[in-house]
């Protein structure tokens, strides 16, 4: 009897350790797939911005940062909100925390600034 149960302990860890290799798989190929919409995007905005003006500012730094941290995360084993990673376009009315704002109130003025957030997410100076 005491074999049997070392057998199927054995078993076990050997399938623990095949699904987390599928798992770390898997990460890895997703991580790549983001990696490469981030590629794309950045591309798009390059290629078509000069003559269309449509992105004020561009964070790639900020964004391929923020994938490290996710990806490390993920590595963890760390849940991520659903659609973390995917590439979006902010208007820039609103004040994000180090990206340049304008902040159009008056249409026929515009106003650029830094946003500087302090604690608890609130604009201070």
């Amino acid at each position: 009897m005491l074999q049997v149960q070392q057998d199927l302990a054995l078993v076990r860890r050997r399938l623990e350790t095949a699904l987390f290799i599928e798992r770390k798989n898997r990460v890895h190929d997703l991580l790549r797939l983001v990696d490469d919409l981030h590629q794309s995007c950045i591309g798009r905005i390059e290629q078509w911005n000069p003559h269309v003006n449509a992105v004020v500012t561009t964070c790639y730094e900020r964004a391929r940062a923020e994938a490290r941290a996710a990806e490390t995360a993920v590595m963890r084993g760390d849940a991520l909100p659903p659609l973390h990673g995917l590439p979006v376009g902010i208007k820039d009315l609103d004040e994000t925390e180090g990206v340049r704002t304008s902040n159009n109130k008056n249409s026929h003025k515009s106003s650029h600034r830094e946003a500087n957030f302090g604690a608890g997410g609130k604009p201070g100076n």
